[in-house]
């Protein structure tokens, strides 16, 4: 894997959905970067929540689409974004945090599970959408909503 970047590749057609994943590889890639400087567990905890919140506003994007289409696959779609969600969650463990190397580990294999995620789910959801020529509605963040830990610096 092209390590926590996401690619031009990935790209499904839905703008909302590539934004959202474009800024969850951003807050992993983050996340990773600010194990390795050795930055504080307040800027770790914080991107680790930037994380979770992020996880959750994507898959109920992905999860609009899924009831819209009728989704066949929807029911292992679904269990993939609930385990996921809960090893997100497990990130924002103090005691996580402090094992730079096993949080660095993590967001690698984090950044795996979304491509393999996007290839083996989220693609063949897109082309239905396509295919079916249904219309595109998902719910976006509002616009005041801000992930406050992704302007700090993660050197800090």
């Amino acid at each position: 894997m092209n390590l926590l970047n996401w690619h031009e590749e990935m790209a499904l057609g839905i703008e909302d959905i590539d934004r959202q994943h474009y800024m969850f590889y951003e807050i992993l890639g983050r996340l990773h970067e600010a194990a390795g400087f050795e930055s504080s567990i307040n800027v770790l905890k914080g991107l680790a929540g930037d994380l979770a919140c992020y996880a959750s506003l994507l898959f109920r994007g992905e999860e609009n689409l899924i009831a819209l289409t009728q989704d066949p696959n929807a029911c292992s779609h679904l269990m993939e974004h609930a385990e996921f969600r809960h090893r997100v969650v497990e990130l924002e463990d103090v005691n996580v945090l402090a094992n730079r190397d096993s949080l660095r580990a993590t967001a690698e294999e984090l950044g795996d599970w979304l491509e393999n995620h996007i290839a083996q789910f989220d693609r063949p959801l897109a082309r239905r959408v396509r295919k079916n020529h249904e219309p595109i509605t998902i719910t976006r963040p509002v616009p005041s909503m801000e992930l406050p830990w992704l302007r700090e610096s993660v050197a800090s």
